[in-house]
């Protein structure tokens, strides 16, 4: 996992494509929720060795920790309790009641989409950045590769959001959904020329094995599947929906290129051929630190491959 920052009361990472946020029964592999868990065990750990503890008091520590991966943190309570915001409401718990089901997860990333992930490691921190995602004090940026020539080449996605009532893993425009607002433009647009043609075929012979013969089928497949070629977009959601920007795209007619959900049968059978999710990074956030106010902005280039 590689990490773009760490300090006492945050990481944040750039979360690989095909893994998924939070754990769960469905989970295969790593998961970043577990990922975060084990380390700040093992850091707490440390800390604990590093004040002289002795192998009796060390293995007490280890007993406490449960199946659902709860820990003792050696974070004084006094010390982040003054990250939690004044108007803090204890509806839905208490900070370490938060902390403890959420593990330290502040929001999410699809399985397939790569990039910037912000993770607090005490319960001060995790409820000061949940509430400037809710109050929509963060900012985020996404990188997206989408299907034919998008116009204009910048404008706003305004439309109302809520799971699909024909399958619940979809989300839909709905008018009486939530509202929904995505900014973008356009970076570069890729017409289905042969240099394009080519690019995408050199990522299919990566991962796998076609005759010559074969690889001319395809080139005509894909010059008349691909003929409004390709757009590498960036967009700013303004809200943070799920699914938010894969359906706001889908709903212009411009679909995420290996989107598996959003994108019709026939597109998407030549994409997985190059790619095996949608492509999506989040290559920009900026937030407050919970402890000193300060701004931050955390990004990572985005990988403009064709």
């Amino acid at each position: 996992m590689q990490i773009l920052f760490e300090d006492t009361d945050l990481i944040v990472i750039d979360k690989p494509a095909d893994m998924v946020v939070n754990q769960a029964r469905t989970a295969r592999g790593q998961t970043v929720q577990a990922w975060l868990a084990q380390r700040l065990i093992d850091q707490d750990l440390a800390k604990f060795e590093n004040r002289g503890a002795n192998s009796r008091q060390l293995a007490q520590l280890i007993d406490k920790q449960p199946d659902d991966r709860r820990f003792v943190s050696l974070v004084a309570r006094s010390d982040w309790q003054k990250l939690v915001l004044a108007d803090f409401d204890t509806k839905y718990g208490t900070p370490e009641e938060i902390f403890h089901q959420r593990w330290g997860i502040v929001h999410r990333l699809d399985k397939d989409t790569s990039g910037v992930l912000v993770l607090a490691k005490n319960p001060g921190a995790l409820v000061n950045l949940l509430a400037q995602f809710k109050q929509r004090q963060t900012k985020k940026e996404y990188l997206a590769l989408v299907h034919g020539q998008v116009e204009p080449d910048r404008g706003m996605i305004n439309l109302p959001l809520g799971r699909s009532k024909s399958n619940f893993k979809k989300i839909s425009i709905q008018p009486e959904g939530r509202v929904a607002e995505t900014n973008y433009q356009v970076t570069q647009k890729l017409p289905p020329t042969d240099q394009v043609i080519d690019q995408i075929l050199d990522r299919v012979g990566e991962t796998n094995n076609f005759t010559p013969a074969q690889l001319l089928d395809l080139r005509q497949q894909m010059k008349k599947t691909y003929e409004q070629g390709f757009c590498w977009v960036r967009c700013q959601p303004k809200t943070g929906r799920m699914h938010q920007i894969r359906v706001h795209l889908s709903a212009i007619h411009h679909p995420l290129v290996g989107d598996s959900l959003y994108l019709g049968r026939k597109r998407l059978k030549l994409d997985r051929l190059w790619t095996q999710g949608q492509i999506l990074q989040a290559v920009k956030l900026e937030f407050r630190h919970p402890r000193s106010g300060e701004v931050m902005e955390v990004s990572v280039k985005g990988e403009m491959f064709i």
